[in-house]
């Protein structure tokens, strides 16, 4: 549970809960998965703080949020005062900032995801840290 575990929602939406754990290199396999992933609706991506990258961490952060940009995705939702960083270098990277929202938790991730009017076909992919507890927002998602 909590590693590419894809749920399907009743409302027809397929959730990838990947909430388990991430740095760098998982954020980037996972975001290759899942804009790979075949859906006839959006590709949404909620991406959270990473925990133990030390220094790097401001780095890292950019990186996932350049990494997002280039995968296509239709709109990105960044959970945690880490990912603030990550929001402003996926619009950096051109993403548009319509597409993109930076909300300081789990509980506002969720509103913001549900604010966007989930839709059968559309794709949510959630992976962070496990400490930013996003497999909750992933079952919220799914009931």
């Amino acid at each position: 549970a909590g590693r590419q575990e894809v749920l399907h929602a009743a409302g027809g939406w397929t959730v990838v809960n990947d909430a388990y754990n991430a740095n760098p290199d998982s954020m980037r396999a996972a975001l290759s998965f899942f804009s790979a992933l075949a859906v006839p609706g959006r590709h949404i991506a909620v991406l959270g703080d990473m925990g133990e990258l030390g220094a790097h961490a401001p780095e890292g952060h950019e990186r996932v949020g350049r990494m997002a940009a280039e995968a296509g995705l239709d709109a990105l939702v960044c959970a945690g005062e880490l990912s603030r960083s990550m929001a402003a270098a996926a619009i950096a990277a051109g993403m548009s900032p319509d597409a993109v929202v930076w909300t300081p938790g789990r509980d506002e991730a969720l509103e913001a995801v549900r604010a966007m009017g989930l839709v059968a076909g559309d794709a949510v992919l959630v992976k962070a840290s496990h400490f930013m507890g996003l497999e909750r927002l992933a079952e919220g998602l799914v009931k």
